[in-house]
């Protein structure tokens, strides 16, 4: 849904590291707003963290819960 940096170029950029790895937040656009009102929106954070603690070991499993909020 990022009109500005479409999915297939991340996808085409992260195939010439070694070592990328891509994650999709689903429902999210170029950037994460309003993470407060999302279901699980907590979840963006703890990977961030968690990479940059442990950047050899990130559990993105909790990106799949994440739900945005209700149109309004």
């Amino acid at each position: 849904m990022d009109h500005v940096t479409p999915p297939d170029w991340a996808e085409a950029f992260c195939s010439t590291l070694p070592s990328c790895r891509l994650l999709r937040v689903p429902a999210l656009g170029h950037g994460p707003f309003d993470l407060d009102e999302w279901t699980h929106g907590e979840c963006l954070d703890a990977v961030m963290l968690g990479f940059y603690e442990h950047p050899g070991t990130i559990e993105p499993d909790c990106l799949r819960g994440m739900k945005p909020p209700p149109f309004r």
